[in-house]
C-alpha cells in the first residue's frame, strides 16, 4: 500500500517520503509523548490534520503503522467549507451529532500506535451553533473520553472564517497570543461574539496546541503544495519524484543543529496507488 500527491506540486510515494525522514536519523514520536518531555531532539513529528476523508486518513494509519512511525491524526468537526455535515458529524440544534461508526473508526486508528486529536475550528462552530467556544471543546473532549479516546492535544484549523476573523484559532487559549493581536479581544459577528484567550487547556487535560509545540523544520502539503522551511532556509513549490528532489530536504536538516521536524499532512491531497 502506498499513496501519491497529486496536486500543485507531486510526490510520487508518502512511504518514500517517510522513510526520507527517518533515513535522516530521525526519531519518530507522538505529539502528547514530545510535548511532555521535548528531549532529546533529532526528532520527527508526524502530523495528519484530517480536514476532509477520514478514509484517506485510515489509510495513511496503516502506512505510518507499517513503517513503525507513530502519528497523530487531528480530527475536525463539522461546520467549516460551508458544510454542516461532514465524516465527524453533523450540525443539528446546536449540537454535534457523531457520525454513526466515527469513534470506532477513531479507535482503530489509535490501536495502530497512533494519537488522536482535535482540529479546532470551535470560533466558526461557536457562531454556527450560539453555543460557547468553552461549552463545544469541553464536550468533544467529554465525548472522544466516552468512547476511550483521551484527547491530549489540538491542532488550529486555517478556515476561511478565522482568516475573514484575523484569528488564529489557537487564540481560544489563555496565553495563546498570536503575533501582536490584542490579547483578549473579541470576535463578533451577527449579533453572536466570542471572546478569545479565555479558556485554560490544562483544565480541561489538554497539554499541547500542535502549531505552539517547539520545533525548527516544518514540512507541509497544505493546499498540495509542498514546502520544507527552517531558521534559515525555505523551499516552495517542489516535487519530489526522485531520489534528487529530496537533497533540499535533505539538506534543511542537515544544517539544523537538533532538527526537530513537523511534518503536516493533510490525507485528502493523497491518492492510494
Amino acid at each position: 500500500m502506498d499513496a501519491e500527491l497529486r496536486g500543485r506540486n507531486r510526490v510520487r510515494s508518502y512511504r518514500e517520503l517517510v522513510r526520507f525522514a527517518l533515513d535522516q536519523g530521525l526519531t519518530p514520536r507522538l505529539f502528547r509523548d514530545y510535548a511532555a518531555n521535548p528531549i532529546p531532539a533529532n526528532v520527527v513529528l508526524l502530523r495528519h490534520d484530517v480536514d476532509h476523508s477520514l478514509d484517506n486518513a485510515a489509510m495513511l494509519a496503516e502506512i505510518d503503522a507499517a513503517l513503525g512511525v507513530p502519528s497523530t491524526f487531528f480530527m475536525l468537526p463539522p461546520g467549516d467549507y460551508r458544510r454542516s455535515e461532514n465524516y465527524y458529524g453533523h450540525i443539528e440544534q446546536g449540537r454535534v451529532r457523531h457520525a454513526p461508526g466515527f469513534f470506532e473508526r477513531c479507535r482503530k486508528i489509535a490501536a495502530m500506535g497512533h494519537e488522536i486529536g482535535i482540529h479546532n475550528d470551535f470560533v466558526q462552530l461557536s457562531y454556527l451553533t450560539r453555543r460557547t467556544v468553552a461549552e463545544l471543546l469541553r464536550d468533544e473532549i467529554a465525548a472522544f473520553a466516552d468512547a476511550g479516546i483521551f484527547v491530549r492535544g489540538t491542532a488550529a484549523h486555517g478556515s476561511r472564517f478565522a482568516r475573514d476573523h484575523d484569528l488564529v484559532n489557537y487564540e481560544i487559549f489563555a496565553g495563546a497570543a498570536a503575533g501582536r493581536k490584542p490579547v483578549g479581544r473579541s470576535v463578533e459577528q451577527d449579533g453572536w461574539s466570542a471572546i478569545l484567550h479565555q479558556i485554560d487547556a490544562a483544565g480541561l487535560g489538554l497539554t499541547y496546541e500542535a502549531y505552539r509545540v517547539p520545533r525548527n523544520i516544518d514540512f507541509s502539503d497544505s493546499g498540495s503544495t509542498v514546502r520544507i522551511s527552517s531558521r534559515k532556509t525555505r523551499h516552495a513549490a517542489l516535487d519530489l519524484l526522485g531520489e534528487a528532489d529530496y537533497r533540499p530536504f535533505g539538506d534543511v536538516i542537515a544544517e539544523a543543529l537538533e532538527p526537530r521536524l513537523v511534518m503536516l499532512i493533510h490525507p485528502c491531497w493523497w491518492t492510494p496507488v
